[in-house]
């Protein structure tokens, strides 16, 4: 045991207090450039699922995809656990700038409803409290499941 220790663990957090003192050496220029790239196919895949979504949804247009309550609702609605009721009213940014009735000027938020799309999902995991799971490697395996049942494009 003592062999492998100074043969792997040994040499491996010399490594690491290297890396920690001298630091490592980062193409900014490269970096900088993937980001935008990384944020683009993120924005293109944010607009098709919310394209995909207000098929079913009208006001899944302008959810926030990165909240798990809304993401929830909209896959798997209400469930035993659930105390909501099937249409749901949720505050989202106001990025559109829409006036609402009453209003003269846009507000910061604005209220979408947001009701189950009506497809049943398969619920592979579940949170402690009994909910669907929304998280990603949860989603990434759902969305392999249902890519050949569904039609995604536009």
């Amino acid at each position: 045991m003592l062999d492998f220790y100074r043969e792997y663990w040994q040499k491996f957090g010399e490594t690491l207090v290297k890396i920690e003192t001298v630091g490592m050496l980062v193409d900014r220029p490269y970096l900088a450039e993937i980001e935008k790239v990384a944020k683009a196919e993120r924005d293109v895949a944010v607009n098709t699922f919310c394209n995909w979504a207000s098929k079913y949804c009208p006001d899944a247009k302008y959810m926030n995809v990165g909240s798990g309550t809304q993401l929830r609702h909209l896959l798997f609605g209400s469930t035993k656990y659930s105390k909501h009721d099937v249409v749901r009213i949720f505050k989202v940014l106001n990025t559109e700038g829409v006036i609402e009735e009453g209003k003269k000027t846009p507000t910061k938020f604005r209220k979408i409803k947001l009701h189950p799309a009506g497809i049943t999902f398969p619920i592979d995991i579940c949170t402690a409290s009994g909910q669907p799971s929304v998280k990603g490697d949860t989603l990434k395996r759902l969305a392999a499941k249902i890519s050949t049942q569904y039609d995604f494009t536009d």
